[in-house]
């Protein structure tokens, strides 16, 4: 079931939209879905315990595993399938150049270990990139916002990619969040959780008794009219805000942890906001 390509070496050339490249190493194939290479993408991709575990992540789409590509992301293994080589030529050769192996795949075993409705054949296995930021040594003027219990891949997904998009210095997360290397939370981010600092917090409120300490202005969202309104609340350097579960908001721990409380006006008769839609507004403000 794995063979290794006959009509590709390290010496050969194709043809892209950007003229003659040297496509990279040798390709190997896979025909079978019981190979195990096919069987661990499959297990990584579906699996939060097998990431866990190996410490290791699926990425699954061309403009994803080319942004790991090009970030510096250690790829082990990358998964393509001719017609991804021809669609995505850019794409690709960008992963083969720094993949440790390369498999071609046909596109039923694309279809068979993909995450999304319609793959595009281009899977990559990846290390999590060292971390960038440490909970216990926070840049005194940093931005930060910290999330507890998000439980939403996709509420977590298009946070990151609203705070990096923003620039804030990074992102904490608390123990009950969800994973932040499952194939939704990387596909809603854009690729974001591979770039912003991120930290994952056992203790939350314990910490903001440290932030505290260490003289950070630790601000609770609410959804609460007899807290600070937003356009009001003081934020900037050394600012860092909290937003809660999607059903619950934050814990009266957190709450009562943090040293002022904000909410976000509304007009209407909707009694709060998406966590994400509220975290959106927020960073909004902070990075102003």
């Amino acid at each position: 079931t794995v063979r290794r390509h006959a009509r590709v070496s390290t010496d050969v050339l194709f043809q892209s939209p950007a003229g003659w490249e040297r496509k990279g190493a040798p390709l190997l194939v896979i025909t079978s879905r019981d190979n195990p290479a096919i069987k661990r993408v499959r297990g990584l991709l579906g699996s939060a315990k097998a990431r866990k575990e190996s410490g290791r992540f699926v990425l699954e789409g061309a403009r994803l595993c080319e942004d790991a590509a090009r970030s510096g992301i250690e790829v082990e293994a990358a998964f393509l399938t001719a017609r991804a080589e021809e669609a995505y030529p850019d794409q690709t050769r960008a992963v083969r150049q720094v993949a440790g192996t390369v498999y071609e795949i046909p596109e039923n075993l694309a279809a068979f270990i993909g995450d999304t409705q319609h793959p595009q054949g281009v899977f990559c296995v990846c290390a999590p990139p060292p971390a960038r930021l440490s909970a216990e040594e926070l840049p005194k003027n940093g931005r930060f916002m910290a999330l507890e219990n998000v439980r939403d891949p996709g509420n977590l997904g298009t946070i990151i990619r609203t705070a990096e998009a923003f620039g804030i210095d990074g992102l904490l997360l608390s123990a009950g969040c969800c994973e932040l290397y499952s194939p939704k939370v990387l596909r809603g981010s854009m690729g974001g959780a591979l770039r912003l600092p991120v930290a994952v917090v056992p203790d939350l409120p314990a910490a903001i008794s440290r932030w505290n300490e260490q003289g950070f202005r630790t601000v609770a969202c609410v959804a609460d009219a007899s807290a600070t309104p937003l356009p009001e609340a003081k934020l900037g350097d050394g600012c860092m805000l909290f937003i809660g579960n999607e059903a619950n908001g934050l814990t009266a721990e957190t709450q009562a942890a943090c040293t002022a409380r904000m909410t976000i006006p509304m007009k209407g008769r909707a009694e709060s906001l998406n966590a994400a839609v509220a975290a959106c507004i927020a960073l909004w403000e902070l990075s102003r």
